[in-house]
């Protein structure tokens, strides 16, 4: 699985499609609650949970996403110094300081595959957690807060996407830069977040039975 090399060069963050303006959060109270919840009968044993990110900051705790930390945790955050908090299932991790730095997008993806956690930031294996039990009710996906429902992100993020697949490195690499149409194998739950303006935001899969707009709250479409 690391066998794969990408540019260093920052191309898979320029390459990122960016709309006509990008929700941004402002790091105190904006988030978007979703009707989601990630338990182990909606996911199974096997899921990907991938998204972009711009972190204004990366000192503090911030930039987190997910359920309330509840088991079986569904949430990632940053931590000082660039630290990213992988929670998933009954465990958690924090990666090694600069995995994520402000001021350009990263894409991040956390891969679970009966028992194991993989997560890829912008394409690169950089973490492997394993033993990990993920089984129970949990509670609500947000976007923008997830632990204890602060954290909130100061900055943007876009293309959410939950999958009942345990998506594969170059599956990841191959996607991570295009927009999808939702109706893809597997594709569970995907907010584009590129309305570009209003308060409520689109779930675009077509898995998705009676599919519904999610509220934003706080924050606001810039340029």
């Amino acid at each position: 699985m690391i066998g794969i090399a990408l540019s260093k060069d920052n191309s898979y963050h320029n390459a990122v499609k960016r709309g006509p303006s990008e929700l941004t959060f402002d790091g105190v109270d904006d988030y978007i609650e979703t009707d989601f919840i990630p338990s182990s009968e909606n996911l199974g044993q096997a899921f990907t949970w991938e998204f972009w990110n711009y972190y204004n900051t990366v000192s503090g705790v911030a930039g987190s996403h997910g359920n309330d930390g509840s088991t079986p945790r569904f949430y990632t955050q940053v931590t000082h110094r660039g630290i990213l908090r992988v929670a998933i299932g009954d465990k958690f991790l924090d990666l090694p300081s600069d995995t994520v730095v402000a001021g350009k997008w990263t894409h991040i993806a956390h891969v679970f595959d009966r028992g194991t956690v993989y997560t890829y930031v912008d394409g690169i294996l950089v973490n492997k957690l394993v033993d990990v039990i993920y089984n129970g009710h949990s509670t609500l996906f947000n976007m923008g807060r997830g632990y204890t429902r602060s954290r909130h992100i100061n900055g943007r993020t876009k293309e959410h996407r939950i999958w009942t697949t345990a998506k594969s490195q170059q599956e990841i690499i191959d996607n991570m830069n295009k927009e999808l149409k939702g109706n893809e194998p597997g594709h569970l739950r995907y907010w584009k977040l590129n309305e570009g303006a209003g308060n409520n935001v689109r779930e675009y899969s077509v898995n998705t039975s009676n599919r519904k707009t999610e509220t934003v709250y706080g924050a606001i479409w810039k340029y």
